[in-house]
């Protein structure tokens, strides 16, 4: 998907930025301790709960981040110190970058993994909170 993203805005000439920059993506991985990087690395090796991503899917498609939230928070749920690091911390990170795409003149086109929107300390609970009016299309 992000190849797909980048080739379309490279041919629309439009600009392209992050929301972290690769020093600070390289921070949240070399900060890990042991027991978190074996926890991170056995993540993405051993599948999830049965149908986790199937259900995560489904909920992406109707646009349910709530839903894809608390499969998110399940698979999570035995590491919060992952959840808060990849998840919670980031998010408060690029409310201040997002707002500032949202006071620009120029319109801009935000992607974020699907499992950043919902909850308490998702990214559009915390536009909420800033004013911003919410509204799904």
């Amino acid at each position: 998907m992000e190849g797909f993203l980048t080739k379309t805005a490279q041919a629309k000439s439009k600009p392209i930025s992050g929301l972290e920059t690769v020093d600070e993506s390289i921070k949240r991985y070399s900060g890990l301790t042991d027991q978190q990087g074996e926890v991170m690395l056995l993540m993405s090796f051993i599948p999830g709960e049965r149908g986790m991503m199937d259900r995560a899917k489904k909920a992406w498609r109707r646009g349910d981040s709530e839903t894809v939230w608390q499969i998110t928070q399940r698979a999570l749920h035995d590491v919060p110190s992952i959840a808060e690091r990849e998840i919670t911390r980031r998010n408060h990170n690029w409310i201040p970058k997002i707002d500032n795409y949202l006071q620009a003149s120029d319109k801009s086109f935000v992607v974020v993994g699907a499992g950043h929107m919902g909850g308490p300390d998702g990214l559009l609970a915390l536009l909420r909170q800033r004013g911003y009016k919410i509204e799904q299309l």
